[in-house]
């Protein structure tokens, strides 16, 4: 997501004769939402790989939390542009509308990636790993919580 954000915003800046923005603008919004796809679909495989069946909390955690962070900033970017007064291209609302449609054109596809990773049989694993049990040795006397914790918070 950070790669296509960056290279959408060199785009963008880059425009000087025709205006590609709007394009550029909906191209990675749909790019993001496939990106949404992959996301939940890969949160479900690997949770499933590890024994975890419940696929609508993973799902939901993965469709809140990245876009809850994007959102966040972009709405921070407005508040800041309009407590200084600068011109903006978009009022508030059109943008918090865009970010809205954007988010549940996310989260559904964040969904629709959970489920179909959810479908899907497990991933065998290659070989199993025999368990060996070892002796844990002690810890050194430096390494105890009395000396790490006050030379750490010190820090």
């Amino acid at each position: 997501m950070f790669f296509t954000l960056l290279a959408a915003i060199v785009f963008a800046f880059a425009d000087t004769e025709l205006s590609w923005r709007p394009y550029i603008y909906e191209i990675c919004f749909v790019i993001l939402a496939t990106y949404g796809f992959i996301n939940g679909y890969v949160t479900s495989r690997n949770l499933k790989f590890f024994g975890t069946t419940d696929w609508n909390f993973s799902a939901t955690i993965a469709a809140l939390v990245l876009p809850l962070f994007i959102i966040g900033a972009i709405l921070l970017e407005l508040l800041v542009a309009w407590v200084s007064g600068s011109a903006l291209r978009y009022t508030f609302g059109e943008t918090l509308l865009r970010s809205i449609g954007w988010y549940l054109f996310n989260g559904t596809m964040c969904y629709y990636g959970a489920f179909r990773g959810y479908v899907e049989k497990a991933t065998v694993v290659p070989s199993p790993i025999g368990k060996i049990a070892r002796p844990q040795p002690g810890m050194p006397w430096f390494m105890g919580a009395w000396l790490v914790a006050p030379v750490f918070g010190f820090i």
